[in-house]
């Protein structure tokens, strides 16, 4: 018996439509492009392509601080990442074979929607965490705590070991009254409103500059 040439199947429902037919009939679903069933086929090679490029990228940080070489880690880093692409490309091919065009459409559908909700999930993360660092952007008076807090730790160790001690209370008590006044013409605050650089002058000659970053409260020396 021979085929019909003008008609074909509903990608949806199996019905007989006309070959020319864009909207099935029977279902009234929109037939789908061949561009469009790529896309979704990519979706689908893509989603499960992504847990194993984190998985490639967390084994070159473990081979880099294995093997303290940056290039042996960025080696296995490619290599790695070209076997998946071409595992990536044969599975896209086994895809189109194993499932319908149906089946296709409706794992995509589901893919994209988890992607919108983990994206706008994952920006409400974002959009709380730098609310939060802009809200807690150390002021001067901040990075004077700091180092008051750095000098009286330093000479609680290193000068008055000793317990009980009475100079050490005194030192601690001129370092809280006089400090604070006195690093007012040593410190540079630059405001980056998510952090803070701050500059710290001694006026000593040989004494270079010291440069810290604040972020949330915390401190750190990079310079």
């Amino acid at each position: 018996m021979q085929i019909p040439t003008n008609i074909k199947e509903c990608q949806f429902c199996n019905e007989s439509i006309s070959i020319n037919a864009n909207l099935c009939k029977h279902c009234n679903r929109v037939q789908l492009s061949e561009a469009k069933i790529k896309k979704n086929i990519n979706t689908i090679r893509d989603d499960n392509s992504g847990y194993f490029s984190l998985l490639i990228f967390a084994i070159s940080i473990f081979l880099f601080y294995q093997f303290e070489s940056f290039y042996i880690s960025i080696s296995c880093f490619f290599a790695l990442l070209i076997i998946l692409y071409s595992v990536s490309f044969f599975y896209g091919k086994s895809i189109r074979k194993k499932l319908s065009i149906f089946e296709i459409y409706q794992e995509a559908q589901k893919i994209e929607k988890r992607n919108n909700i983990n994206s706008i999930i994952f920006l409400s993360i974002i959009g709380s965490i730098l609310v939060f660092v802009f809200l807690t952007n150390p002021t001067k008076n901040d990075f004077k705590e700091y180092l008051k807090s750095e000098v009286k730790q330093e000479v609680s160790e290193q000068l008055f070991a000793k317990k009980n001690n009475p100079i050490s209370g005194i030192f601690i008590d001129l370092i809280n009254n006089s400090m604070p006044k006195e690093l007012d013409n040593f410190i540079q605050r630059d405001n980056y409103y998510f952090f803070s650089v701050y500059k710290f002058n001694s006026g000593i000659e040989n004494i270079e500059t010291k440069q810290f970053i604040g972020v949330s409260f915390v401190f750190f020396n990079f310079k």
